[in-house]
């Protein structure tokens, strides 16, 4: 069964995904937005094909109240992308994060590897988070802790750079001192390193509104040929 599912920093500029197919439907919304229901943009590859809906997308851009169906002329909304490039380390191309695991990719040269519970679901962490592309760890990133009886899964609710100040990370429960054996990116989908060729996927030429907005978290879903209802 095909689906992937992922996160990306939006740029306000044109990107492609790659996930290792050209999905047959695909949905993606702004999860940065704290007014509901929150934006979102559908689309099939059906719609490559048609007049008015050429790689365009339905019923997108929702907070404006109306629940309006907009469609893009081509070359302005969703579009499949059969991969083949070399990666450039831009913004432009993005896979899905070669590095997940943060735990050596921080602020300094120490690993990450201590929580230390502050108060409540509040600690911090022994070494400096990373801020910087594509090894940003902040709020969302999944954090492995064994406190003891075994590692256990949880994520970053809030947090304050570099997290290594006492009540500066919060998780999503209270979890005891214990040691750190992964910490994931706050981005599933990150710059493709030159050191990769890109994957088939999709191509968001949104540059305005709310479905590419520049430095806000973008959530999709896709779809492949295997999938079925």
């Amino acid at each position: 069964m095909q689906i992937v599912t992922g996160t990306f920093d939006g740029t306000g500029a044109a990107i492609n995904v790659g996930i290792g197919f050209i999905p047959k439907r695909l949905k993606l919304w702004n999860v940065t937005e704290t007014t509901l229901p929150l934006s979102y943009a559908e689309w099939m590859r059906e719609f490559a094909g048609l007049a008015d809906r050429a790689q365009g997308t339905s019923m997108a851009f929702l907070n404006d109240g109306n629940g309006d169906a907009l469609s893009y002329a081509l070359g302005a909304g969703i579009a499949p992308y059969a991969g083949g490039v070399v990666g450039d380390n831009t913004e432009v191309y993005l896979i899905k994060d070669p590095h997940m695991n943060k735990c050596a990719r921080g602020a300094s040269d120490t690993e990450i590897n201590l929580y230390t519970k502050y108060s409540g679901a509040t600690g911090s962490l022994n070494a400096g988070f990373s801020t910087v592309a594509p090894n940003i760890v902040g709020i969302g990133s999944e954090i492995w802790i064994d406190s003891g009886t075994g590692a256990k899964q949880y994520y970053i609710s809030t947090c304050t750079a570099p997290g290594t100040t006492a009540g500066h990370i919060t998780l999503n429960a209270t979890v005891p001192t214990g040691t750190i054996t992964y910490l994931g990116g706050r981005f599933t989908h990150v710059q493709c390193p030159p050191t990769h060729t890109m994957p088939a996927g999709f191509t968001i030429n949104f540059t305005t509104g709310a479905i590419n907005t520049d430095s806000e978290m973008i959530a999709f879903i896709a779809y492949g040929d295997e999938y079925t209802e």
